[in-house]
């Protein structure tokens, strides 16, 4: 029973109580656990994280597909799906894929992503939308996206999300009702 809970703990989110519920439901239930593992490997196998985009995309980006008249940029993975299940996004969507807020402090780091971004923009890209959790790294983030869309030559609007969205709130949260809301009242950075 140790393996099991020390191998389920290594889940983001798991604790060592967690992992041991969970470990006791999967042993009480073991022909459906082992039937959904294979599924899980299965799933695991077909999927992956785009190069371009960093969404989770299986035989194709399709998001790198979409649209990029207006282009979304969000913090996480989670964020993307929740603005395509909610917000009815039909458009690109860019992860920026920070795992916490001291990456948005790392120099290097927010260079290669914005730059990234930039390489993702086509010509008929008119806007820019910053999705991400109101805080000071998303503001240092859409002024570095500024200088370097300017620096780059485009002409191209950014734009943040506004009503509706809680400072410190985060957008995989939100119902659908509040995101709709931020997309139509957002304002230019």
């Amino acid at each position: 029973m140790k393996k099991l809970t020390d191998s389920l703990k290594t889940f983001k989110g798991v604790s060592s109580k967690g992992a041991q519920k969970i470990a006791i439901d999967l042993i009480h239930n073991k022909e459906e656990a082992l039937n959904n593992i294979d599924v899980i490997r299965k799933e695991l196998n077909n999927h992956y994280i785009c190069s371009d985009c960093n969404n989770v995309m299986s035989d194709g980006c399709d998001n790198c597909k979409r649209s990029k008249e207006e282009v979304f940029v969000v913090e996480t993975i989670k964020e993307s799906i929740t603005l395509r299940d909610k917000g009815d996004i039909t458009n690109f969507i860019f992860v920026l894929g920070f795992e916490r807020k001291s990456d948005y402090t790392k120099h290097e780091l927010m260079n290669q992503t914005t730059d990234k971004l930039i390489d993702n923009l086509d010509s008929k890209t008119k806007e820019i939308i910053i999705s991400t959790t109101p805080s000071l790294e998303s503001d240092l983030l859409a002024r570095l996206l500024k200088t370097k869309i300017i620096k780059a030559g485009k002409d191209v609007k950014i734009t943040r999300f506004q009503t509706g969205i809680p400072f410190g709130g985060s957008v995989e949260y939100y119902d659908d009702k509040t995101i709709k809301e931020a997309m139509k009242n957002r304002e230019e950075t």
